[in-house]
């Protein structure tokens, strides 16, 4: 199954908030490669509505951090949003937000215009052109 499947499966629908969410947590497990996936927690600051707060659906989908196991947490903020992921066996971590000149890509193509176009235009993307990150030890 395709990334673009498995946000559709998971979610309802295809969308890019979800799929930048989805990016973040497989970029996640790729860097961090967790041993287990209890292992790896995230937290993230958001705006708590939609389409914004589906950034957490990508995000467990891709990372296995989820509010049932409780190594996904979240906090509703006004700002743009961060996502921390951390191995708690390694104490490596992975600082991501997105960049603004893709939000206001986002914002121009419309929240539901070409959903599925614009949800495969978000997974081709080259990861470093969505995100600024920073990847290292707790501080």
């Amino acid at each position: 199954m395709g990334d673009l499947e498995k946000i559709k499966e998971f979610h309802g629908h295809a969308g890019m908030w979800v799929a930048l969410g989805f990016r973040a947590g497989k970029f996640a497990m790729e860097k961090l490669e967790p041993e287990k996936i209890k292992d790896l927690v995230c937290s993230v600051e958001l705006s708590y509505k939609t389409p914004y707060s589906c950034l957490l659906d990508g995000i467990q989908i891709s990372s296995c951090c989820t509010t049932g196991k409780c190594n996904l947490k979240f906090m509703d903020i006004e700002k743009e949003s961060e996502i921390i992921f951390e191995d708690i066996k390694t104490r490596e971590k992975i600082h991501l937000k997105i960049k603004p000149e893709i939000i206001k890509q986002i914002r121009e193509r419309g929240f539901h215009d070409k959903e599925t176009e614009n949800t495969e235009w978000v997974l081709k993307l080259p990861f470093d052109d969505i995100f600024s990150y920073q990847v290292g030890p707790y501080e």
